[in-house]
């Protein structure tokens, strides 16, 4: 039975829509140093992190004391964009306005085109042969944790900088041991 470990990037360095690839501020680089120190008891056998810099950059460190290289994977990928969306920024903010307001009616995966996206992140997780930590996006824990919770919500967990997501691998199934900064939703 394989444990993820689901890690949102440290702390960036420019805004989401002023820099499409911001690496990490001194904030980030100081949460990314503290983060390897908690996956050193996480016995991980591999690191999966997203292409983008802010999370290379947040798993370097994890890398460098566990001497696992990081391999680059969809399952840890920033969400899709549609075709034809100019403005992602804006596009993300009407996609999942729980981001920023957590009193905002939840939209779901199915209503925004996105199921297919969160069924790849899922399916990706669930090839885990070991135990791994995932250094990824915002969007992708959520996508993970509504899976767990039998959800359709895209909005389900408020992960902060270097907030981590655990979960076991039970039966084929995501299982949700513990959320960042706990569900905001009530689903059962």
């Amino acid at each position: 039975m394989a444990r993820l470990f689901l890690v949102r990037h440290g702390e960036p360095a420019g805004a989401y829509g002023v820099d499409a690839d911001p690496g990490l501020s001194a904030a980030g680089h100081a949460q990314a140093q503290a983060i390897a120190q908690m996956a050193s008891a996480w016995r991980v056998g591999a690191i999966w992190t997203s292409p983008l810099q802010r999370c290379r950059q947040t798993a370097a460190p994890t890398t460098a004391l566990l001497g696992i290289e990081a391999q680059i994977t969809p399952a840890a990928a920033e969400v899709e964009t549609p075709e034809g969306v100019e403005d992602r920024r804006a596009w993300l903010m009407a996609a999942f306005p729980r981001i920023a307001d957590r009193q905002a009616l939840p939209t779901h995966w199915a209503e925004i085109g996105l199921s297919g996206w969160r069924d790849r992140v899922v399916e990706q997780l669930l090839k885990a042969q070991a135990d791994v930590a995932v250094f990824t996006h915002f969007i992708a824990i959520n996508a993970a944790v509504s899976a767990a919770l039998a959800t359709d919500e895209t909005i389900v967990c408020q992960p902060g900088h270097t907030g981590v997501a655990e979960f076991e691998i039970k039966a084929g199934q995501l299982v949700l041991i513990r959320a960042p900064n706990g569900p905001i939703s009530t689903v059962s």
